[in-house]
């Protein structure tokens, strides 16, 4: 019921009339003459304003002058855009959360693939109903293995981290007692060299 309250809001919105999306903005600007008085340095007196209407659509930017007798209509459109807008968004939750909760996708299709147009049995209902639980099921169960894995792929990482801390600090160690070695020896021959004079 309710989604058929929002899809009758969506088609009296759009019988309203055109819509537009974007906003509006006032704009000044300078041209290209040299000596024109919105390049004095001192005072400088911009052209405009200018109304401007600024969109984006299909990843592409764009605008359009309005005149301010075009104002007031533009911002009826844009608001009735804005609305439209949100009352298609709410449909589209609604829908997606009426197929995550259950069987609407499996029966629309059914409905959809149905040469004489009958309803679908309360069997077939069923069949989808138990179908769409198992689907569910598996999703949980797919989630909760993405989450171990993510869980052992931490705790793999902190291993091999501390490994290479611990290579890391055994390399200078081992370094640390070349060095020892090396100055005992050195001392070694000093005594020596000192026997021997």
């Amino acid at each position: 019921m309710k989604k058929q309250n929002e899809l009758n809001k969506l088609i009296s919105l759009l019988k309203e009339g055109p819509i537009l999306p974007g906003g509006i903005k006032t704009s000044s600007s300078t041209c290209g003459k040299p000596n024109c008085k919105c390049k004095d340095k001192k005072n400088p007196k911009l052209h405009g304003p200018y109304n401007i209407l600024s969109y984006s659509l299909s990843e592409k930017s764009s605008t359009i002058s309005l005149s301010s007798k075009e104002i007031s209509a533009a911002k009826k459109m844009i608001e009735r855009f804005k609305k439209a807008k949100s009352l298609l968004n709410q449909l589209a939750i609604d829908y997606s959360d009426e197929a995550r909760g259950g069987n609407t996708l499996e029966i629309q299709c059914l409905e959809e693939n149905n040469p004489n147009n009958d309803k679908p049995s309360i069997k077939d209902k069923g069949k989808l109903r138990k179908q769409s639980e198992r689907n569910e099921s598996d999703r949980i169960k797919i989630k909760n293995l993405e989450q171990s894995k993510s869980t052992w792929e931490k705790k793999y990482k902190k291993k091999t981290d501390e490994i290479v801390i611990i290579k890391q600090e055994n390399k200078l160690k081992s370094k640390q007692i070349k060095q020892q070695q090396r100055e005992i020896d050195k001392f070694k021959k000093n005594i020596n060299d000192s026997k021997k004079n």
